[in-house]
């Protein structure tokens, strides 16, 4: 069958608009700011907000794949090239870093809490202080008298793992993969 195609008439219109970022001139700082809802939205392995200072530009990622806590939650994140150690951590102007190290954190909000958080890169105030490389500034969210919440699971199944050579080798036999244990 021999079809002809036309070109149709438009009738679909499309606007984009953006706001205009105002460019910094009062100060030399290079910071950048993570809202809250990026925090909560963003996947995040373990929900660790640490994670997220990796989006920021001159950062270098040092951190393990496993999250601890306490003393176990390793901080080894490069910026702007100074030493891992090197970086002040603060929640709400309270300084959460293990002075002894200042590789841990001692005390790390939940993401739900994080109104945002701020990395200064360079040339920040005076006022920061205490490290020469980055300084992450995280601001909580402020309470009110009514109760509100919210709740999550972190599910871990081996039905969502990749498969194994015995799984690989359950299936060629007939056998459930999903019913072996896993070897990881």
């Amino acid at each position: 069958m021999d079809v002809q195609l036309k070109a149709g008439k438009v009738s679909e219109r499309v606007e984009v608009t953006a706001e205009n970022t105002p460019i910094q001139t009062t100060t030399a700082e290079q910071s950048g700011t993570v809202t809250g809802n990026q925090v909560r939205e963003l996947a995040l392995n373990n929900r660790n907000f640490e994670q997220l200072v990796l989006l920021q530009p001159g950062v270098s990622n040092q951190l393990p794949d496993k999250v601890g806590f306490g003393l176990q939650n390793n901080t080894s994140i490069s910026i702007n090239g100074a030493r891992t150690g090197a970086n002040n951590w603060t929640v709400d102007g309270g300084d959460i870093n293990d002075s002894g190290s200042n590789g841990t954190l001692l005390n790390t909000p939940g993401i739900d809490a994080i109104q945002e958080f701020t990395l200064e890169r360079s040339n920040y105030d005076a006022a920061f202080g205490r490290s020469g490389g980055g300084q992450v500034v995280v601001a909580t969210k402020a309470g009110t008298n009514q109760f509100h919440g919210s709740a999550f699971e972190f599910n871990r199944n081996n039905y969502y793992n990749a498969n194994t050579f015995g799984d690989r080798q359950a299936i060629a036999f007939g056998g459930d993969p999903g019913r072996q244990p896993n070897s990881h």
